[in-house]
């Protein structure tokens, strides 16, 4: 899977949606399967996810047929943002004048001093509450993330119907994947801290009838990334098709333990934790990724590395260019380190700078499930200080947009790092497209090989990629053909070097 905004890549007098599908099939033809593109629709801001019209798509992107040019190589995933619409959007508009449906389609609260408000998860450091004025006077409003991302009152019926409609227009023009955005702050119940409340989870699995009683139950759904732990987020993949929730979920900690093995040299924790991990029902799959649009987060980590080791890991990004974000979890909790704000490339900086890059991503190419890989990856995309600072956020230094004639330029030259790149992640496409062993569902074991630098997969119990996330060259033994490179094994892997064998 490919991850992208509409207007990742631009080009003067061409649409940015046009664009992103001419460069997909010229890269990623028979490489990747399905393009997540980020929200598409009119939006007033949060990098499109304050929606203003949920069924169309923003001129300044495109047409659906731009969108529709991704057909027939590529399988269409698209966002379904449940939580919140725009201040912009008419369902606001009609709130704010008092008018249906509108005026049922938000969330109140009379007391905005109530202690009970207190224990709600913030998402943001921002007020939970806005005050408005309607024209039955002023109303503070539930804004879990900003003032203009109004958060919609699942309590009330008609906004399931709205929502159903909406899902069912992306999958009429083309959709075969659903993420929900934001979907664990739907349902708000006075006294807890709103967050993957039961009926979320209700929401979820209604979902699922919904799409089995329409005849789509082909359409994946992927709820977005929110639970604290692993263990969590495994519940819904459900252990029977009736009690699925989810098709896909993601692969939390990932991001966080990758980086970690190459700033230490050592992917003992990595190897544990993978090790540990029960493979996902028949039918459902984990989402492999390093890079989002998002950070690398750190609450996912929390149980599994002590507070001066993530305090370490930090410190080791930020040497590179990173930047931190942090949060109150509720109203009076302690600020806490949130998420590392940085791109995976720039994260990846040191001698062999392609090298351990293109290590990172191999696990998450080789991982038993479905990997994805974010848009910038593929052009080298570094830390966009600049549109941090312009914005005020941390995120957008992971942002970045690029010139498509500016990047076809720099890889031409075939010294440079986005040449480099670019070949490396489709030689490992290419060659886990081929092979059997890398189905989602094909079985895997974590092999040591008696040095904690080197993270050997095996896959299917033929395909052993290994890993060396050290400086130093190591020697493992032979097991058969080099599928990245065509060559019989060497014993020894030099620092960073990938390999993929296959048992001769």
């Amino acid at each position: 899977m490919l991850i992208a905004y509409p207007d990742h890549l631009q080009r003067a007098g061409e649409a940015p949606l046009a664009t992103l599908a001419a460069w997909c099939h010229a890269h990623l033809a028979n490489l990747v399967s399905t393009v997540h593109v980020l929200p598409f629709h009119p939006s007033t801001s949060y990098d499109g996810y304050a929606i203003s019209d949920f069924m169309s798509v923003d001129s300044k992107f495109g047409t659906w047929d731009d969108l529709a040019r991704l057909a027939p190589r590529f399988e269409l995933m698209i966002d379904l943002v449940l939580n919140h619409c725009s201040a912009s959007h008419p369902w606001f508009t009609q709130f704010l004048a008092n008018e249906e449906p509108g005026r049922r389609y938000f969330i109140t609260v009379d007391d905005p001093g109530a202690p009970w408000l207190d224990v709600v998860a913030r998402a943001r450091d921002l007020p939970l509450l806005h005050e408005f004025t309607t024209a039955a006077g002023p109303r503070h409003v539930w804004t879990t993330y900003s003032p203009d991302l109004i958060d919609v009152n699942w309590h009330e019926p008609d906004v399931l119907a709205e929502f159903v409609e909406i899902l069912f227009d992306g999958i009429v023009h083309g959709a075969r994947m659903v993420r929900l955005d934001a979907f664990v702050y739907t349902w708000k119940e006075r006294g807890t801290n709103c967050v993957a409340r039961p009926a979320t989870h209700d929401l979820l699995r209604l979902l699922q009838d919904v799409l089995r009683e329409a005849g789509a139950s082909a359409v994946a759904v992927l709820p977005s990334i929110t639970n604290v732990t692993q263990a969590r987020n495994f519940e819904y993949l459900g252990p029977t098709d009736e009690a699925r929730q989810a098709d896909l979920i993601y692969h939390l900690p990932l991001s966080a333990l990758l980086l970690l093995s190459l700033y230490t040299g050592d992917a003992t924790v990595l190897a544990r934790w993978l090790a540990a991990l029960p493979p996902a029902p028949p039918g459902r799959a984990y989402l492999n990724l390093a890079a989002t649009h998002d950070g690398v987060g750190l609450t996912w980590i929390a149980d599994l590395l002590p507070p001066e080791t993530i305090r370490t890991l930090i410190a080791d990004a930020k040497a590179r260019g990173a930047l931190l974000s942090t949060r109150h979890v509720t109203a009076h909790g302690a600020e806490v380190p949130w998420e590392i704000n940085t791109t995976y490339f720039s994260a990846c900086a040191g001698d062999d700078h392609v090298a351990r890059f293109l290590a990172t991503q191999s696990v998450v190419l080789a991982l038993r499930g479905v990997p994805a890989l974010y848009f910038s990856l593929f052009v080298a995309g570094e830390n966009n200080h600049a549109a941090a600072a312009a914005s005020g956020d941390n995120r957008d230094i992971n942002r970045g947009r690029f010139s498509a004639d500016a990047w076809e330029r720099a890889v031409a030259d075939p010294a440079s790092p986005h040449a480099a790149v670019l070949a490396g992640l489709q030689r490992m496409l290419a060659a886990r497209r081929e092979c059997s062993a890398f189905h989602p569902e094909a079985s895997q074991r974590i092999v040591d090989v008696g040095n904690p630098g080197v993270l050997v997969i095996e896959r299917d119990a033929r395909m052993r990629c290994a890993t060396n996330f050290s400086s130093q060259s190591v020697t493992i033994g032979r097991y058969g053909r080099d599928v990245l490179s065509g060559d019989v094994d060497d014993s020894v892997l030099a620092p960073y070097q990938v390999r993929w064998s296959i048992r001769s």
